[in-house]
């Protein structure tokens, strides 16, 4: 009887509790439903906030929570989904491969990361923070005189904010402080071309035409040069350059190039002697040294291919020619510099990026000077030198390129990590730099990078 009552309980007691579960399991989703504790639902899988999605594909923006079009987001971040493999072309993939960046986690294939952190996204040809672009189209900026926000971004933030609402940012940002050299004394004598005190008297200006195709890189002894012009060859954008060095003159540098009328305008402008491989387009009586008429200041490196070999012996020139030095120059440089109004601490010129033109900037307000990329890699010399400088100026020509530079026109000043615009004007055989009021540009004492570039060229200010 007892064992009988005992059984009757414990049926009881189960029906109860199961009667219990019951109810709870029809009610939920009607909890649920009426706003319970259910976590709101994030963007669907694979599409894409800001940019167009095609079946997932994310082509300046993010590709949030799952696959976009095999998890490929050009330009962005792919996050929390699948990535093609985990690769992210200019930005980050977390656990992937980076083709430009960081990857936290993977390999990083070119591992440069310009113009600062790649976590995030930012990269040398990835992330261009807001960017702002002149002159053409901006991959990933807002574009001035181009096509702009709202258009097409080839390469974005990649990642989304936990919270969508941003602080707006300032529109002229306050240039980051540069360390500055120590005053000259009066009496010292001083660089007609990088401002600075020397120890000795004043050297001459030798300028010479340097080889930069693909064949005739790294240069040897451009990072000894106080000012360099990269100028614009012709109308496919590629490039040559002509290196002015006098404070310091280099055993040997190279490959040299053929002079032309611009370059030995340049030249003249700065009363350097001209020197160069051969020359185009020049009167037979031109003032130039090349390796016709001075063989024994020239020679061919045979680890180079040839005719991208032909070095210069910097050091015997200056010997043996005993060239005066100019007494006065055409630049001014001082520690009270032109300062510009904005902030620019990251910019690329595209001369042309797909036939390997590709210089960019970063500026390091430690150090006070520009560290220079080329194809989103370090710039090096021969010697595995970085090359740095404390001006960079851009100026715009529209040609003819293989004569004279002459006549006046815009250009753009990159000053201690600020930024401005200002003219060029060519008069009387001297080149001459104004801010936008007319008054003579003031640079920073150091080395000098100087693009000649047509009007179409677009000079993207990242940050």
């Amino acid at each position: 009887m007892r064992r009988t009552m005992k059984l009757k309980k414990w049926l009881c007691r189960a029906a109860a509790y199961g009667l219990v579960a019951l109810m709870l399991t029809v009610s939920m989703p009607v909890f649920l439903a009426e706003g319970g504790d259910e976590p709101k639902t994030e963007q669907p899988a694979g599409q894409s906030e800001g940019s167009q999605s095609e079946g997932g594909q994310s082509e300046s923006g993010q590709s949030e929570g799952g696959q976009s079009e095999g998890g490929q987001s050009e330009g962005g971040q792919s996050e929390g989904g699948q990535s093609e493999g985990g690769q992210s072309e200019g930005g980050q993939s977390e656990g992937g491969q980076s083709e430009g960046g960081q990857s936290e986690g993977g390999q990083s294939e070119g591992g440069q990361s310009e113009g600062g952190q790649s976590e995030g996204g930012q990269s040398e040809g990835g992330q261009s923070e807001g960017g702002q672009s002149e002159g053409g189209q901006s991959e990933g900026g807002q574009s001035e005189g181009g096509q702009s926000e709202g258009g097409q971004s080839g390469g974005g933030s990649g990642r989304k904010p936990v919270n969508p609402t941003r602080a707006p940012e300032p529109e002229t940002p306050a240039a980051p402080a540069a360390t500055e050299e120590p005053d000259v004394a009066e009496g010292t004598p001083v660089s007609l071309t990088t401002g600075r005190a020397l120890e000795g008297e004043r050297s001459a200006i030798f300028a010479l035409a340097l080889d930069n195709e693909p064949d005739g890189r790294p240069q040897a002894a451009m990072s000894d040069a106080d000012i360099v012009f990269e100028i614009q060859a012709g109308e496919d954008g590629s490039t040559t350059y002509l290196a002015l060095y006098s404070d310091v003159l280099p055993e040997t540098a190279g490959p040299a190039e053929r002079l032309n009328p611009m370059t030995l305008s340049l030249a003249q402008a700065f009363s350097a002697q001209a020197v160069g491989a051969g020359s185009d387009g020049l009167a037979v009586d031109a003032p130039v040294i090349d390796a016709l008429n001075g063989g024994s200041y020239f020679f061919r490196d045979t680890g180079r291919f040839a005719p991208h070999n032909v070095m210069t012996r910097i050091q015997k020139l200056a010997s043996e020619i005993n060239l005066a030095a100019p007494l006065t120059g055409n630049l001014m440089f001082g520690r009270e510099y032109s300062r510009g109004a904005e902030s620019a601490t990251v910019f690329r010129v595209h001369s042309n990026p797909d036939m390997g033109y590709y210089p960019s900037y970063e500026f390091v307000p430690s150090e006070g000077v520009y560290y220079r990329y080329y194809n989103r890699r370090d710039n090096l010399d021969a010697t595995g030198v970085h090359y740095t400088c404390a001006n960079v100026i851009v100026m715009r020509y529209d040609g003819p390129w293989d004569q004279p530079l002459q006549g006046q026109g815009v250009c753009s000043y990159f000053l201690g990590g600020s930024y401005q615009r200002g003219t060029w004007r060519m008069t009387d055989g001297e080149l001459f730099f104004y801010d936008e009021a007319g008054e003579r540009i003031v640079l920073r004492r150091g080395k000098t990078f100087v693009h000649i570039v047509d009007n179409e060229t677009l000079l993207e200010i990242a940050r």
